[in-house]
């Protein structure tokens, strides 16, 4: 039971009334489970007069619960948004595994059962390495890269080239794999036009899992590096785009409005369970020199995928003068669509589920000396 009243005179008449019933009727009030809450007008103080129930001065409270939810003596919510913040943690910490197996598809991948511990982002060289003409030699080794910072056990994810030698042309990388104890486990997908050589709007393309011994990508990559363990991930649910902007650079705005210059990274993934969505893949590398994103929206060959499909990368608010790509997701679906995202093209019915660990650090590995902002969609 509660008692409200406009002032603590009128609060002992009411506690009076209260001792005359259950006198009269054989009760008696727990005056130890009783207590009292005086409720603050702004930034006033006030001295408030003893008040008892039975005789026995009650307890004065800040807070209490009622019904399950929490009153404060500043009528303020915070309480109850923490407590559901917590919550919401919790379950996002248990769901989390579920998702990436059931989504993520590392249920062929031991050792993972989340996207987080010590994780930091990773920026391997760059779209000048790709632009105007490609740099073959720029191939990065991931198993070693994670051996190099002496990360064992090891989760890289993200979107990046794939190593183009494996197949003898340029591709999308879809990169997931760890390292546990030295053993390379990998999971990463990549996607090429086909037929190799094929003119764009005439071209298919084909998607591929890599095995185990190839752990290279090339020339430009944006990894999360994690542990792979559960804990505090940011999860984004949303339904029916209404805006301009995609999924990814909706949440990168939000954090930029909301954080200013305080730089904010994150890595992770997300599913588009419903609709489709816009992806490019990369044809073979250009003859010739591509020096505009003109030149690249031309070359690129771009195709409209299906739902389910799933997302690996990593987005920034601000590059920290490290020459950044800001934000890089690559998909990939069991029915074998697969590439770069863009945006999806069923804004009324898209529906999106992203999970996202937030990131300490950022590690830059070859960085480019001479830089261009060609290709950076």
């Amino acid at each position: 039971m509660v008692l409200l009243s406009p002032s603590i005179s009128a609060l002992k008449v009411l506690l009076n009334v209260c001792e005359r019933y259950a006198e009269a009727h054989g009760l008696r009030y727990n005056v130890k489970k009783s207590e009292l809450l005086v409720f603050k007008s702004g930034s006033k103080t006030y001295s408030t007069p003893p008040v008892t129930l039975n005789g026995t001065e009650l307890e004065k409270m800040t807070k209490f619960k009622y019904l399950g939810h929490w009153v404060t003596e500043n009528l303020s919510d915070d309480v109850d948004l923490e407590r559901e913040r917590r919550a919401l943690a919790v379950r996002c910490n248990m769901l989390a595994p579920l998702v990436l197996h059931r989504c993520f598809h590392v249920s062929q991948i031991e050792n993972v059962t989340g996207l987080t511990g010590d994780a930091k982002l990773i920026e391997l060289g760059g779209p000048p390495y790709l632009l105007p003409l490609v740099q073959r030699d720029k191939l990065y080794d991931l198993a070693k890269l994670a051996g190099y910072l002496h990360r064992d056990p090891a989760f890289i994810a993200g979107a990046g080239a794939g190593p183009w030698p494996y197949i003898g042309v340029n591709c999308e990388g879809i990169i997931n794999l760890t390292v546990s104890n030295g053993t390379v486990n990998q999971g990463t997908r990549i996607t090429s036009v086909e037929p190799v050589g094929a003119a764009k709007g005439n071209s298919g393309y084909l998607t591929r899992r890599l095995p185990n011994n190839e752990t290279r990508s090339a020339l430009l990559g944006n990894y999360l590096l994690s542990e792979g363990k559960p804990g505090k991930v940011l999860k984004v649910v949303v339904k029916k785009r209404i805006g301009e902007a995609n999924f990814i650079t909706a949440i990168r705005e939000a954090l930029k409005n909301h954080y200013g210059d305080k730089v904010v990274g994150l890595g992770g993934t997300f599913v588009v369970r419903a609709g489709r969505v816009k992806h490019h893949v990369m044809p073979d590398f250009s003859a010739t020199p591509i020096c505009s994103d003109a030149e690249v929206d031309a070359w690129l060959h771009y195709f409209e995928m299906r739902a389910p499909i799933t997302h690996v990368g990593t987005l920034v608010t601000g590059d920290h003068g490290l020459d950044l790509r800001v934000q890089h997701f690559h998909g990939w679906g069991e029915h074998g669509d697969g590439g770069h995202y863009h945006y999806d093209t069923t804004p009324d019915v898209v529906e999106y589920e992203g999970y996202f660990a937030l990131a300490t650090a950022v590690v830059r590995v070859d960085r480019p000396a001479h830089t261009h902002a060609v290709g950076r969609d």
